[in-house]
């Protein structure tokens, strides 16, 4: 549960963009453990997501609020200051490191709306013009 779900939403979100035929302008590789310029981080477990913490410059900030836009639907619309996957974590220290931290707690609609929320900003990022 605690970093098999953000492995799974993030390969997750990489087949979605591949089955719906879209191409970014950008690659999009899963690389679970490197340091890259475009970092997003699933370490909270993957319940219930509200948003994306991120951080960057002005202009950045802007540009993830318009892309956090594309998720109005599903109500995930918040930023916030960070680098990770913003979800409902009540139940996460219950599974914690401990006997029960498997994917078998995953809630599988909870988790296919966390890969939305990655799919979305994955995509939108790896296809804009700027760099």
């Amino acid at each position: 549960m605690d970093d098999g779900g953000g492995a799974f939403i993030s390969w997750e979100a990489l087949s979605l963009i591949k089955d719906l035929g879209l191409r970014p302008k950008r690659t999009l590789r899963l690389v679970n453990i490197s340091n890259f310029d475009m970092v997003m981080e699933s370490d909270e477990g993957t319940f219930m997501p509200t948003g994306l913490a991120f951080t960057g410059s002005l202009k950045a900030r802007c540009i993830m609020k318009e892309i956090m836009k594309h998720l109005k639907l599903l109500n995930i619309t918040n930023v916030f200051e960070g680098a990770s996957l913003s979800n409902d974590i009540t139940k996460y220290f219950w599974f914690h490191h401990s006997q029960g931290d498997t994917m078998t707690v995953q809630d599988p609609v909870k988790m296919n709306l966390c890969a939305a929320l990655w799919t979305v900003v994955s995509y939108v990022i790896a296809d804009m013009e700027e760099k």
